[in-house]
């Protein structure tokens, strides 16, 4: 990459900007791809992305798009373990509807959830029209309906 003819490969700093991800979600990966773990104390406290503030800290979600992003698997198998098993009614379909639908490995598990435990968020007009722009609403909402038919037969 620095050798090349990219900007990164001209003369003077060799910098490589990574807009979309906090400083320590990206310390975090580097750490992994060094030592081929995270220590207990370097993981992120907490699961979703703050839509408001979402480069001030590591969360397991953001942290699963980097490794995503650069196709670490053993990471990305990492990470989708943690947010999964930390899955909540409060910021699951946000996450549906912000990364889950993108990734099949998340979809369908994080599907099953919202329509098992978020039943009153998803029956909210808020909600509604709060994901009704979204590309993919009619396929999630009706993806979570038929999880919600199969829930209740």
């Amino acid at each position: 990459m620095f050798d090349s003819g990219f900007a990164e490969g001209g003369t003077g700093n060799k910098t490589i900007r990574i807009k979309d991800a906090s400083p320590k979600a990206f310390h975090m990966l580097l750490r992994f791809m060094c030592t081929g773990k995270l220590p207990d104390n370097a993981k992120p406290k907490a699961v979703f992305m703050d839509p408001l503030n979402k480069h001030t800290d590591a969360r397991w979600e953001s942290l699963y798009l980097l490794a995503h992003r650069y196709d670490i698997q053993e990471l990305v198998d990492s990470t989708r373990e943690n947010i999964l098993s930390k899955l909540d009614p409060e910021g699951t379909v946000p996450f549906l509807f912000r990364t889950a639908y993108i990734f099949a490995d998340l979809r369908e598990p994080v599907v099953k959830y919202a329509a098992k435990s978020c039943g009153s968020t998803l029956a909210s007009k808020s909600t509604r029209a709060k994901y009704l722009d979204h590309p993919k609403s009619a396929e999630l909402f009706g993806d979570m309906l038929g999880q919600i038919c199969t829930i209740n037969k």
